[in-house]
């Protein structure tokens, strides 16, 4: 077998593993959001008409603080912390000298001209920009007492965690563009920071539901 036979082959075998690697993670996730909803439905929240059913405590967390959620400000929360991400990305460039911007279209933030210039630092602190702008933003909205336990802030900070350990699990599930490939190139390990931005959001998530965290 040639060389470059040979190379091509553990070319297509690394690719193999990094898709592996995300319908893995994808998967984890998925069975993640079953088991919630086969607890939170079929679980003693759902005894029908028995409101004692609620009264009991999963690791600090009460099931009735999920009760009296409001779905619409939830999603609200959620897409703002989207927003954020991406906001973060073109903060960033527009603050290192770049024609940072969204592509509507697309729905992704570009650094845009003068990526090229940028150093490798620079270009990892963009491409990291968008887990430190939830991060913050979901520290200041819990830290706030008038904003701490509200529907927004809620659906904000279980996004923001989602999104850090959506990318921790499937380096983004896209090896061309993804936050997490290029830390990883600009020498920062893009999983480390992404999990970390998942773990510290879902503390936040954990005080903005349980009120008796006050």
């Amino acid at each position: 077998m040639t060389e470059a036979a040979k190379q091509y082959l553990a070319k297509k075998k690394l690719q193999r593993m990094e898709e592996n690697s995300a319908w893995a993670g994808y998967a984890i996730l998925i069975f993640i959001i079953i088991v919630g909803i086969v607890i939170f439905c079929f679980g003693p929240t759902a005894q029908a008409g028995e409101m004692d059913a609620w009264e009991f405590n999963i690791c600090g967390i009460n099931p009735a603080d999920f009760r009296d959620r409001e779905l619409l400000p939830f999603i609200g929360g959620a897409i703002l912390s989207l927003a954020t991400h991406e906001l973060g990305h073109v903060a960033s460039a527009r603050l290192m000298g770049t024609d940072g911007h969204f592509a509507w279209s697309e729905g992704v933030a570009y650094a845009g001209d003068g990526y090229e210039n940028l150093s490798n630092d620079q270009r990892a602190l963009y491409h990291g920009a968008g887990f430190i702008a939830q991060t913050v933003v979901g520290g200041v909205l819990t830290a706030i007492p008038s904003t701490r336990h509200s529907d927004w802030t809620f659906g904000f900070n279980t996004f923001s965690m989602s999104n850090g350990l959506f990318y921790a699990a499937t380096d983004g599930a896209d090896k061309d563009s993804s936050d997490t490939e290029n830390l990883d190139k600009y020498g920062y390990d893009g999983t480390a920071i992404a999990l970390s931005s998942g773990v510290i959001n879902g503390v936040f998530a954990y005080y903005s539901l349980n009120k008796s965290k006050e």
